[in-house]
């Protein structure tokens, strides 16, 4: 920010020689409508400046990002001052100021890269693969060697049926605790 008001400023010899070529706004960055890959920022008119004796202009900014995959942008690790490549074009008018980069992440294109599956989807394969194993082999093994039927077929039925009753009782242990309030168990247990 140039003067805690704008956002793009030329420095000149000194602090006290900027130029300020850009105003603020909240929404800088648009895709180019040509089809072309990349973007453009665009600063809107700053405030209004004499360009010469009888002409005055309020200066604008844009900046193009092209799409060049072997042009690196690094930023530094710690408090230092990053650099950018130089500009491949810079076209200065007298109350427009043009420059263009190149600039891998220019090449988006506004769809992820696909670098494979990633962690979640490779723990859901693994999931659903190894739950249908179990259930099939369960129910054949079942149905088979131990020569059940019905509810029974399941693989450790007894804990599958149970299961949303474990469940809703241990929601409601812990919204108790949580609360700090005591509600008497609805389960009822086998004595021992």
């Amino acid at each position: 920010m140039c003067f805690n008001e704008y956002s793009a400023c030329q420095n000149g010899t000194g602090t006290t020689n900027v130029t300020i070529i850009g105003g603020y706004n909240s929404s800088l960055f648009y895709p180019y409508e040509n089809g072309k890959i990349g973007f453009y920022a665009k600063f809107p008119n700053g405030p209004t400046q004499n360009i010469s004796n009888t002409t005055r202009c309020e200066p604008s900014l844009i900046i193009n990002f092209n799409c060049n995959t072997k042009v690196k942008w690094f930023a530094p690790l710690f408090n230092a001052t990053a650099s950018a490549p130089q500009p491949t074009d810079i076209d200065i008018d007298q109350c427009k100021t043009t420059l263009t980069f190149d600039y891998d992440g220019a090449c988006f294109n506004g769809q992820e890269p696909s670098n494979g599956l990633s962690g979640g989807a490779v723990f859901l394969i693994i999931l659903f693969s190894v739950t249908f194993v179990y259930m099939v082999g369960g129910l054949l093994y079942n149905g088979f060697v131990q020569h059940k039927s019905g509810l029974n077929l399941l693989p450790h039925a007894q804990f599958w049926i149970g299961l949303p009753l474990y469940a809703i009782e241990g929601c409601r242990t812990s919204l108790g605790l949580c609360s700090c309030s005591s509600t008497p168990s609805q389960a009822t247990y086998e004595s021992v």
